[in-house]
């Protein structure tokens, strides 16, 4: 098993990384949000971020969907929900 060594850099840059997908989810979902969840997940394009972080990998492509972007715009539809009954 080989491990890679995590540097200082590569943290900081998967930290900046991580910050401007989650930036977008929100961004993204604020702006889509509709009556129904499906409608707003339609709505929000996280490709680029797919690309960045899963590459060419259909593996990958898929966990991205399943453990990423369905809980990530499914949190930001709750929050923006929320927000909208205030």
């Amino acid at each position: 098993m080989s491990f890679r060594r995590i540097t200082l850099h590569s943290a900081r840059l998967a930290s900046a990384m991580l910050q401007e997908l989650f930036a977008s989810v929100t961004r993204q979902t604020k702006a889509a949000v509709a009556e129904a969840l499906e409608e707003t997940r339609g709505r929000v394009d996280l490709s680029e971020f797919r690309v960045r972080l899963a590459g060419r990998s259909p593996v990958r492509r898929n966990l991205f969907g399943v453990y990423v972007q369905g809980p990530a715009v499914a949190s930001a539809y709750q929050d923006a929900k929320a927000h909208s009954l205030r």
